[in-house]
């Protein structure tokens, strides 16, 4: 390994004294914690990225096509939708970085 690091953004190299000064800073590249043997990477993130995106929408707008004739009861459906969706997308977010955090 050279005496110069490069910092994260890539700007300016880090020197070794300068590392040993920031001990524990995560800011140098050279220092800075790879990934864990959990972490969601790829095509799997994108996946379930949008998927804990898009499911909302999607359930806002089938409640607002599955509802009653009627602007306010589409838009009750719509919002009931949405809440379902979000419920939904926060649970399975949780399941995701819990599996993913053993």
């Amino acid at each position: 390994m050279s005496a110069d690091h490069l910092s994260t953004s890539g700007e300016q190299p880090v020197a070794d004294d300068d590392r040993q000064r920031c001990a524990g800073c995560s800011c140098c590249s050279a220092e800075a914690p790879g990934p864990t043997e959990g972490t969601i990477r790829g095509p799997r993130l994108v996946l379930v990225s949008m998927g804990l995106f898009l499911g909302p929408i999607v359930l806002a707008i089938a409640g607002a096509a599955l509802s009653p004739a009627g602007e306010s009861a589409q838009l009750l459906g719509a919002l009931g939708g949405l809440a379902v969706g979000m419920v939904a997308s926060i649970a399975i977010g949780r399941f995701v970085q819990t599996k993913n955090d053993v």
